[in-house]
């Protein structure tokens, strides 16, 4: 019987530390114009079915995010030129007039980041190589988890009245393992981890967080997701699992265990892609609990226009 679990609940995620920094914002900056502009924004819906990439609906915006996240930066999306916090809001979903931020800013040049989120979070500007002048904006989940989530950046200068319609796109990734063999009778449950993970979007680039001093060789913690195996999945084939991860580099561990906690079987992918992009399922399948078997990766997506791309993965197994 295929079985397709979805990732919040029983993601168990190892992050070496908090970012203390994370939404530390001013509410006005006082070297800009004193003059203010009202400015509006009308949020719609991303069409997940494929019917056109990156589309809207109609669908209410409550319907597919639960947290509306708006950070407003004096200055351009420019590495060379430093990002100075203006102030932020967030909308809940039960709020009134949800979907349609209001605000008033003075005349200059700004760089907006929009969240669509499941949870409350908030953004931390951070170098991440040696040579950044300034900090990227990286936004992280309150909880550390990951949900599904879309964005967009405004480059917007301000010298008038300014009402205008934003669309969202999604930032997450969607990795989904189907194995093609017969789930053992003793199986109990199927833990999937992800080497050196992302804690965090970057929104400058709707990337996973990169890594800070990337030259420095510094990895981020292993990121490990539990699947329970029930009884009416032992002896089939098709057990399928899924999970949403940022866009990133990939290396894969595949575990699966029995009912007293034993190891029966582990599969390694690497090498996988250069690195994933937003928007897409990558789903994986292929035999796990036999020795000479290979994973097998498509890329059928229905969020974006379906592309599928066979080819064997070098794996590593063993008992």
């Amino acid at each position: 019987m295929k079985k397709y679990l979805i990732l919040i609940a029983t993601a168990i995620l190892f992050f070496s530390c908090k970012k203390e920094n994370a939404g530390k914002m001013v509410n006005d900056n006082p070297a800009l114009s004193k003059t203010l502009y009202p400015v509006g924004f009308n949020f719609s819906v991303f069409q997940p079915n494929g019917v056109k990439t990156n589309s809207l609906s109609t669908l209410a915006l409550k319907d597919q995010i639960k947290y509306l996240h708006y950070f407003v930066y004096s200055g351009p999306t420019d590495p060379r030129i430093e990002l100075v916090p203006v102030k932020q809001k967030t909308q809940k979903s039960t709020d009134q007039n949800f979907g349609y931020v209001t605000d008033s800013l003075p005349a200059g040049q700004y760089s907006i980041f929009l969240v669509g989120a499941q949870a409350p979070g908030d953004v931390s500007m951070e170098r991440k190589f040696t040579t950044d002048l300034y900090g990227h904006p990286i936004f992280y989940y309150n909880n550390s988890s990951i949900y599904d989530t879309f964005n967009k950046r405004l480059d917007l200068v301000i010298s008038a009245p300014v009402n205008q319609s934003v669309e969202l796109t999604r930032v997450t990734t969607q990795i989904t393992i189907k194995f093609t063999d017969i789930m053992p009778s003793n199986a109990d449950k199927v833990k999937v981890s992800f080497e050196d993970f992302p804690l965090g979007a970057d929104l400058l680039y709707n990337t996973g967080d990169h890594h800070a001093h990337w030259e420095l060789g510094e990895v981020y913690p292993t990121a490990t997701f539990s699947f329970p195996v029930s009884s009416s999945d032992k002896g089939k084939t098709g057990f399928t699992l899924s999970t949403l991860v940022w866009p990133h580099y990939l290396t894969i561990n595949i575990d699966c265990f029995g009912l007293n906690g034993e190891l029966i079987a582990h599969k390694k992918l690497t090498k996988i892609f250069p690195q994933i992009k937003a928007n897409t399922n990558y789903i994986f399948s292929g035999e796990l609990f036999s020795q000479q078997s290979n994973f097998s990766v498509t890329i059928n997506d229905e969020w974006n226009t379906p592309v599928n791309i066979p080819f064997t993965l070098p794996s590593k197994n063993s008992n």
